[in-house]
């Protein structure tokens, strides 16, 4: 389960830079967690990022989109390859 995260926006000079720590407990069937960075008003503006610690962070960087709408998904699956949480919200780059 997806204990706690938190979004730290570095947008500068009309680039977007987000760094998004996060913390899983349960980590004995811990598979590994995707974050997707989704931009509604542009589709290339969009990535998912992989990590396989139970504990670190992601960096998503797209360049000429300051101001932009992100809407940020975290999922959390086991060893099964079963998501096991999931967290959205949304933020104005």
């Amino acid at each position: 389960m997806l204990e706690g995260y938190n979004l730290q926006d570095n947008t500068e000079n009309s680039n977007v830079e987000y760094e998004l720590f996060y913390n899983v407990n349960n980590t004995d069937r811990f598979g590994r967690v995707e974050v997707t960075f989704d931009n509604p008003n542009n589709d290339w503006g969009d990535e998912t990022i992989t990590a396989t610690d139970p504990r670190g962070k992601v960096t998503f960087t797209q360049g000429g989109e300051a101001g932009s709408n992100y809407e940020i998904t975290i999922r959390v699956y086991n060893t099964a390859d079963t998501v096991t949480d999931t967290e959205t919200f949304t933020d104005i780059a």
